[in-house]
């Protein structure tokens, strides 16, 4: 450095003096265009990544579709209803059940022996009550079995004959 001038001859660090040259580039915008470059393939297959799923969920959507219909119209929603209310219905059926259950637990705590239970639990008026209940189960049970199948006999055959129109 000279007395009068403060600053220093040269700024630029002696480490970064030589430059690689490779190609006609140097290091620096060698790297540049590796990052750029990948940069740029990352973007494109994400582009086609993206095109892949918007294909794939379109044909699901279509699918979902035709397989709903074909659902609706075989029955099986209406079975799925029914078994909602069978589902209710067996509730209900247990309820009766935990009633009766007391209700033998109370005589019991009466001091009533158990023929005297017996003779007021199955008397015709408690037995129209409580197996009302069970009875009407069995027949909603059988019920919609009988209509599970013929709704799935209707959508296998409505499958058959789709394929066999097709080919």
């Amino acid at each position: 450095m000279e007395k009068g001038n403060l600053e220093p001859k040269d700024t630029c660090p002696s480490f970064s003096r030589r430059r690689i040259v490779l190609f006609g580039k140097d290091s620096d915008s060698i790297i540049k265009s590796f990052f750029g470059s990948t940069a740029t393939v990352a973007i494109f297959i994400l582009t086609l990544i993206t095109i892949f799923l918007f294909k794939e969920g379109a044909g699901f959507i279509e699918q979902y579709h035709k397989s709903l219909k074909e659902y609706r119209l075989s029955g099986l929603e209406y079975i799925d209803i029914l078994k909602e209310n069978r589902e209710s219905h067996t509730a209900l059926t247990q309820y009766s059940t935990a009633i009766r259950s007391e209700w033998i637990n109370e005589l019991k705590r009466q001091g009533l022996s158990q023929k005297e239970i017996s003779k007021r639990v199955l008397s015709p008026e408690s037995k129209a009550f409580f197996m009302q209940y069970l009875r009407s189960g069995s027949s909603l049970k059988r019920f919609i079995k009988d209509k599970m199948d013929a709704a799935i006999a209707v959508r296998d055959q409505h499958i058959t004959n789709q394929n066999l129109r097709e080919s």
